[in-house]
């Protein structure tokens, strides 16, 4: 299951192609089989070809819809659990259509931000292309330049020009080593569900990503847990669905809390109460939104209102993310231009230095024998005339 969903990077698209048209189709009055066949010949992805080939079969061989999927890593689980909901009790087309909407949602909130991202991407890329390209090819031949001149070099200029030179005799093996070494790392701080609780906890402890992560979150909240409760699904298992969909730590805890104080007799009221530092995942007045629907029989609705809401502020915040990040890293830029400059400049000033006290030296001494010799000097004896006769 793990390889097929990493085979599957990258195609969401077309996975989005099928719950979609699997609806209209349905709606049109096809059958499950006829319009997985007639799916296929739209898909170019060969793995997700070969899932639809075995969902095909299993249906084929009296399997329901919801269990041949269970078998695929197509959908999350909330999406299985409409699907299975929508099986048992006639309303299929609908709760596929709910799932294309979400599906929908979700991508286009991804465009969105990995547009946003691009542009502060490129700027660091290119700014560490560039300082590679320098340490690399320039900073080894103004070491040799200085060590020539036998100058007395600043630490800063003393630790570049030895990065420079170990850059420029082991470059070759060194540059691979560090960056498989630091894509590594990225991925287990921030993408590996064993160990990426720790990236968790920085974004959500920056500023500028932590509003960003509880607008997704909340919106994600309204739309998956109203849509399960408006398909019938008790409150607990919708709690525990949404639980699994959401890769953030503190939420699937957060869940896990709620489906816990359920089994207990507990409300949302209740739970919100027990729960610490909860305002720091959901704000208050979320929070109060959710206890009124609860007491008044309108839950879904009002999850839905919050979605509505949530979704809005994801789109602002992803839009304002780039105004954010553009001076964080061009101050990155500016302090490692100013650190080359300065380790460049430090030398050549103190060698200018150098030259005028080497003029000024020798232009005093010449200055000064002369007036000795000028004080030494005797006049002339003039003999008179008298004397001689």
């Amino acid at each position: 299951m793990v390889s097929e969903k990493l085979l599957l990077v990258g195609s969401g698209d077309e996975k989005n192609f099928i719950i979609e048209n699997l609806s209209m189709m349905l709606g049109a009055g096809l059958s499950v089989p006829a319009s997985f066949e007639s799916i296929l010949k739209g898909i170019k992805n060969k793995k997700l070809i070969q899932i639809i080939k075995r969902v095909i079969l299993d249906l084929d061989e009296g399997s329901s819809l919801y269990f041949a999927l269970a078998k695929t890593p197509l959908l999350a689980p909330y999406a299985l659990s409409l699907i299975k909901i929508g099986e048992e009790s006639g309303r299929l087309i609908g709760n596929l259509q709910a799932v294309a909407i979400q599906q929908q949602r979700e991508d286009v909130l991804n465009s969105k931000l990995r547009s946003a991202m691009i542009y502060p991407v490129l700027v660091l890329s290119i700014t560490l292309v560039v300082g590679l390209g320098v340490a690399w090819f320039i900073l080894p031949k103004l070491g040799k330049t200085f060590e020539n001149l036998k100058l007395q070099l600043p630490l800063i200029t003393r630790i570049l020009i030895e990065g420079a030179n170990i850059l420029s005799h082991q470059g070759f093996w060194l540059v691979p080593v560090l960056v498989i070494v630091l894509g590594t790392i990225i991925y287990f701080v921030f993408y590996d569900h064993r160990t990426n609780r720790f990236g968790q906890w920085i974004l959500c402890t920056l500023p500028m990503t932590k509003r960003l992560i509880v607008n997704l979150e909340l919106s994600r909240l309204g739309y998956i847990a109203g849509g399960l409760l408006s398909a019938g699904i008790p409150i607990q298992e919708t709690i525990r669905l949404l639980g699994e969909s959401t890769r953030i730590y503190r939420y699937k805890k957060f869940y896990t809390h709620v489906v816990d104080g359920f089994e207990l007799g507990n409300s949302f009221k209740k739970s919100f109460a027990q729960y610490p530092h909860i305002d720091t995942i959901i704000p208050s007045p979320i929070q109060q939104i959710i206890i009124s629907g609860e007491q008044s029989g309108k839950l879904s609705q009002s999850l839905m209102l919050i979605a509505n809401r949530f979704e809005q502020k994801t789109e602002e915040s992803i839009k304002n993310l780039p105004v954010i990040l553009e001076p964080i890293f061009l101050i990155i830029v500016w302090v490692g231009v100013l650190g080359v400059a300065l380790a460049v400049i430090l030398p050549i000033y103190s060698l200018v230095g150098n030259l005028n006290n080497e003029r000024t030296v020798p232009a005093t001494k010449t200055a000064s024998t002369t007036k000795k010799s000028m004080v030494n000097v005797k006049p002339p004896v003039i003999k008179s005339s008298n004397a001689t006769q």
